[in-house]
Parts: C-alpha cells; sequence; structure tokens
C-alpha cells in the first residue's frame, strides 16, 4: 500500500476545543500518528459541547450512554486517544517517554501552563532535542497581551476582523464560522509542516509560537483597511467590495446570488449578458474607478436587472458569458449539491461505536494528492479508549504496570 505523505510521524496532541484539535486532525489525515493526550475522568473540554450522537440518536441534552459530542466527533477523526495525568509525577514522565518516541507535541494551552506542568519547552526539547513543539495560544508567547485568556471571539475582536465584519451601519459582527481558531489551526499545520522540513534536513527541533490575533492580523492586512480608514473610505460594506464593483450579492425574483466583476472585462461580459450591449460601446462606467466612486448606483443598476428573473436563469446567462457568478446556497442545498457529492468533500460523520451516521455531514481532508493516499482512517476516539494500546505499543509496558498506573489515578 502506498504510504500517506506523513505516514512514520508521530504526534502528541494536548490541544482542546478548536484551534489545536484542527491542526492535529490535518496531520492525522495527511497520515500522522496523532496521539490525543486527555486529562483521564473528563478529556477534552469539547466533549462536553452539544449537541451529542450516539447509538440512540442525537440530543442536546446532557450525554449519556455512548453519546459523544459532534465537535469531537469531527474534529477527534484519525486519531487515538490516552488518558493521563499530568499533574502527577508519573504520568509527567510517562509523557516525557512518549515524546522520546514521538516528532512533534502540539499544545494550546494558555502561556505559562505547561511549564507550570513541568513541561516547558527546554524540558521538552531535553526529553527530544528532534521534537517540534507547537504552541497555539490567543496572543502568543511573548508580548503585554500574552497571559490574556482568549476565544475566537475575542480573537476576532482585536484582530480588526470584526470591525471588517457586516453593513456600515449595523455594530461590528463575527464571521459566520470560528475564523480566529481555524486559521490559526491552519497557520499551525503549515508551521508543523515547515519544522519537520528543517528536522529532517538538519536534526534539529525547534519551537512555534503560533498567535490567534497574528494569524488573524496576516488575513485581515491582506487587503489595505488601514489606508482605506485614513481616506475615509468604509472598511465595513457587507458583501460588497467597492473597489471591485459590481462584487455584491443581488437579488432575484426567488432568491439570492452573487455577481463578482474582478476587472473591466468581467464588467463588459455583465452588461452583454443583461442586454446592453450598447452600453459597453457607449463607455457606460467602463473604468474600475467610475464604478468604484459610484458603486451604489451600479448595484442598484444590476440589481433591477436580476431581481425580475429568476436565480436559475440568471445565473446559466451570466456563465454563459463568463461572468464570475453563484447562487447563495442554503446549507441543506449544499449536503445535496451535484459538484460537493462528486468531489466527496462531506461524508456521514462517524461514531466509533455506532458507525457512519446519515443525515449529518462531516468535512473530509479537503486537499486530493495524485500519489499518495490521505483522509481519516478511522473514527474519533472515546476518552482513553487507546490507552493501554499506546502504553504497551510505543513504551512496552506491560499490563500489570498499566494496571498499577491506571490504580493510582495517573491514566484513564
Amino acid at each position: 500500500m502506498t504510504a500517506r505523505p506523513l505516514d512514520g510521524v508521530r504526534v502528541l496532541d494536548l490541544t482542546i476545543f478548536l484551534s489545536g484539535p484542527l491542526a492535529t486532525m490535518y496531520l492525522a489525515g495527511l497520515g500522522a500518528e496523532v496521539v490525543k493526550i486527555e486529562r483521564p475522568g473528563a478529556g477534552d473540554p469539547a466533549r462536553g459541547n452539544p449537541p451529542y450522537l450516539g447509538s440512540d440518536g442525537i440530543s442536546f441534552g446532557r450525554p449519556d450512554g455512548d453519546q459523544m459530542s459532534l465537535s469531537m466527533l469531527k474534529r477527534g477523526r484519525g486519531k487515538r486517544s490516552l488518558a493521563i495525568d499530568l499533574k502527577q509525577d508519573r504520568g509527567r514522565q510517562t509523557f516525557l517517554d512518549l515524546l522520546a518516541v514521538s516528532d512533534v507535541v502540539v499544545e494550546n494551552f494558555r502561556p505559562g501552563t505547561m511549564a507550570a506542568l513541568g513541561l516547558a519547552p527546554a524540558t521538552l526539547l531535553a526529553a527530544n532535542p528532534r521534537a517540534v513543539v507547537c504552541s497555539i495560544s490567543g496572543f502568543g508567547q511573548t508580548g503585554p497581551n500574552a497571559a490574556l485568556p482568549a476565544m475566537d471571539l475575542v480573537a476576532q475582536a482585536l484582530s480588526g476582523m470584526m470591525s471588517l465584519t457586516g453593513r456600515a451601519d449595523d455594530p461590528p459582527l463575527r464571521t459566520g464560522i470560528a475564523s480566529g481558531d481555524v486559521i490559526a489551526g491552519l497557520t499551525a499545520t503549515i508551521a508543523i509542516l515547515a519544522a519537520l522540513r528543517h528536522r529532517d534536513r538538519t536534526g534539529e527541533g525547534q519551537l512555534l509560537d503560533i498567535s490567534m490575533q497574528d494569524a488573524l492580523l496576516a488575513s485581515v492586512f491582506d487587503e489595505a483597511p488601514d489606508l482605506y480608514t485614513r481616506r475615509g473610505i468604509p472598511v465595513r460594506t457587507g458583501n460588497q467590495r467597492t473597489r471591485l464593483t459590481p462584487f455584491n450579492s443581488y437579488r432575484a425574483a426567488d432568491g439570492w446570488l452573487v455577481i463578482t466583476c474582478g476587472n473591466d472585462g468581467h464588467w463588459r461580459s455583465l452588461l452583454t449578458a443583461m442586454g446592453r450591449a450598447d452600453l459597453v460601446t457607449s463607455g457606460f462606467f467602463a473604468a474600475q474607478e467610475q464604478r468604484m466612486a459610484e458603486a451604489a448606483e451600479v448595484d442598484a443598476f444590476v440589481e433591477q436587472w436580476t431581481s425580475a428573473r429568476s436565480q436559475h436563469t440568471v445565473i446559466e446567462t451570466l456563465r454563459e458569458h463568463g461572468v464570475p457568478c453563484a447562487p447563495v446556497l442554503e446549507v441543506l442545498q449544499i449536503v445535496d449539491d451535484a459538484h460537493v457529492r462528486f468531489r466527496g468533500v462531506l461524508r456521514p460523520v462517524e461514531h466509533p461505536l455506532a458507525g457512519p451516521v446519515n443525515g449529518i455531514a462531516a468535512p473530509e481532508l479537503p486537499m486530493a494528492f495524485s500519489a499518495t493516499p490521505a483522509g481519516f482512517d478511522r473514527a474519533a476516539p472515546t476518552l482513553g479508549q487507546d490507552t493501554d494500546v499506546v502504553l504497551s505499543g510505543l513504551l512496552g509496558l506491560d499490563t500489570g504496570t498499566i494496571a498499577e498506573l491506571r490504580e493510582q489515578g495517573v491514566v484513564g
């Protein structure tokens, strides 16, 4: 069987909630052996997030029986669960023994937590100088805000993301997804892969410092919100991107659609599709800077045409003329979309005991390789499901030693 891209890489996953678990989920999908380290009896706090899924179906109340959080069922795929108490000396030493035979550690605790557990960066690199140690936090490991608690909404607020989201007269809005967590998680994944490449060339491990705020700032300032603000140009413009007008959502007779004109050629194609080729020759708002200056008038002109036609008619007409456009799909439309089904990017979520459950979608690894397989090879684990397998397989502990550790509350 062809090896997956990260076959042979072992990751110790100390992360909780979303940013870190997302990063390690991607690593697992790429073939890494990911061991999720969890606190006995409690586990990742995300295990307590409703809704829950089990053999008896969906519940929004407290989990019962074999029910597991959908958050964990999605983010825990491809991983093993080892329940170990890092606050106990034997638990901490067992973790360091595992690190000695691993490649990567990922954690997303508040800065200082790892040191308080006796697992400061120097300790980790002493246990394995080749290890890549990735820390994800709200504001990074250094700086005046480093110790502040942070969740996604906090990072969005302090990165400018919320100040850019929504319409001009609305209050600031968060994005529809947890963008602070997601972008930080993806940034961490990229950094880990780069550090592994460096390690493979030089034998040198290193520390990675990933800040949710930094990751969002890199996205926010890809545009020029500081320049626009100083020039009095609105930066919170809803679905409109003024400098590319028409670039907005428009009402059709039976729904919504988006049209994006990235250049003057698209604008000419749009006018032709609207049956107004005469305006092409007359130079009607021919230059992008003209359309930017009169964005409201241009949008009203376009919507007068779209609102008199069905969504399907508008989309087909525009696509025939090469104008970038799309219907605005609702969630259940997306799940049933022919192209989404063809690509296989969504599949039924899988429960470790109940198996695949139709009607609840989980994303596959959103990348395709021509030479190497990739994807999730196991359902998310129950808490401590793999404790014995990991300790015996990686550290060679016998059943008596594992039973002793369990009796002492070191492992679960």
